[in-house]
């Protein structure tokens, strides 16, 4: 079994919150984390930095077919650098469009696949990626969807929600966990417990009542205020917004729900976000 733990999703799905639950309970300190420490407990598999130390050369601005062919080699490079478990934050769809797996199932001891209802995505999405509601529905099924590919990042392929969703669902004998960001929300203390579980980490009632504190949505927009925010794009105000759900209903009309609804509305209710009758939940 290897050693690395997946922290997955689609954009805007959660990832960061729970990223930031789980390092504070690993910082285990009376202070709030700092959000610019996230990467000491959970790295990213989007820098460039892992792939230019593994290759030899600067790997900033590859394309996607460089990436591909040398992503799970990097993933083996990253796993021999600890001894311990480790957490890697991706966005990445878990098979290519040409079902190629984009991880190294011999370096991977399970995933944290958090999911969340596309309604709700979307409007979190465009403001991001500084894009119109209309423009965030359109990627959300566009099946060549990638993101990344700078400076500083390697390109990471998202292709359609839906098939991001099944591809993580689906995946055979990984071992998983999947998460919806609204049953998170709903009962944080559950939820991380479970996650806790998964990971096989001591359920302490007062760590975790301090990770819960601390990942407050108004403790981390005061947090990002005082601070700043490096995931925080250049196209938006701020990383964290409401951190709510149901919000769609004031800003998506009705052609737009509609759309969503038919690119993604099987599943959608294979989740539970919608009814048997096509209601939405």
């Amino acid at each position: 079994m290897g050693n690395i733990v997946w922290i997955a999703s689609y954009p805007k799905s959660g990832n960061t919150w729970l990223r930031v639950l789980l390092a504070n309970y690993l910082n285990n300190e009376s202070q709030p984390l700092p959000l610019d420490r996230l990467e000491e407990f959970c790295v990213g598999d989007m820098n460039a930095q892992p792939y230019s130390e593994c290759l030899g050369r600067d790997m900033s601005n590859c394309s996607l077919r460089q990436l591909k062919k040398y992503r799970t080699k990097v993933q083996r490079y990253m796993a021999g650098e600890v001894a311990d478990t480790l957490l890697v934050k991706s966005h990445a769809s878990y098979t290519f469009l040409d079902g190629a797996p984009a991880i190294a199932k011999d370096v991977t001891r399970g995933a944290i696949y958090m999911v969340r209802n596309p309604l709700d995505m979307v409007v979190s999405f465009a403001d991001h990626y500084g894009l119109t509601i209309d423009q965030a529905i359109e990627a959300s099924h566009f099946k060549g969807h990638i993101i990344g590919g700078n400076d500083e990042t390697v390109p990471q392929y998202l292709g359609a929600w839906s098939r991001h969703v099944l591809s993580w669902l689906d995946s055979g004998d990984l071992y998983r966990i999947i998460l919806r960001y609204e049953d998170m929300l709903a009962d944080t203390r559950r939820a991380f417990g479970m996650v806790l579980q998964f990971l096989k980490l001591e359920n302490e009632p007062e760590r975790v009542n301090r990770a819960l504190e601390f990942a407050r949505f108004d403790s981390l927009q005061r947090q990002e205020a005082q601070s700043g925010f490096s995931e925080k794009s250049p196209h938006s105000g701020r990383f964290f917004r409401t951190g709510s759900k149901g919000g769609w209903r004031n800003d998506l009309s009705n052609s737009q729900v509609d759309k969503i609804l038919s690119h993604h509305g099987d599943v959608m209710q294979k989740l539970g976000y919608l009814r048997k009758d096509g209601s939405i939940v």
